[in-house]
């Protein structure tokens, strides 16, 4: 059950890593959601005038953080579930958030916060099996 639960952390961190990797990246490189095919009226109740600020917190935040959680898991760190856990709390709390600024609710935040949720339970889950 130790491995398995440590598979599914790094799958579920991999999908987040890379998913918010490219995201980013492309908010990024193209801030009028071009890359991504974003309309841009999305951001009209929400304090961006543009999508590079979110594209480097999403780079930075959901999908460096992402690989770091990952390779504590890969190299067996001590306390490698807090950052599990950290991780799905912010993937978590970065949906609640554009949910509330876009006001909008779409299919990809359901996927991610149930991603966010499962990143929690998974940590959880791995600092059990430590004791």
């Amino acid at each position: 059950m130790k491995l398995t639960t440590k598979i599914v952390s790094i799958a579920l961190l991999l999908f987040n890593g890379i998913g918010a990797i490219y995201g980013g990246g492309s908010l990024i490189l193209h801030p009028d959601g071009s890359g991504l095919q974003m309309p841009f009226d999305i951001l009209k109740s929400s304090p961006f005038s543009d999508f590079l600020i979110p594209g480097i917190v999403l780079f930075i935040v959901n999908g460096l953080g992402s690989f770091f959680a990952l390779f504590t898991i890969l190299f067996n760190q001590k306390k490698n579930y807090l950052f599990v856990i950290a991780e799905g709390v912010v993937l978590c709390g970065w949906i609640v958030i554009q949910i509330v600024m876009i006001k909008q609710l779409l299919t990809l935040h359901y996927v991610m916060f149930t991603t966010g949720v499962l990143l929690i339970i998974t940590g959880y889950l791995i600092k059990r099996f430590h004791k």
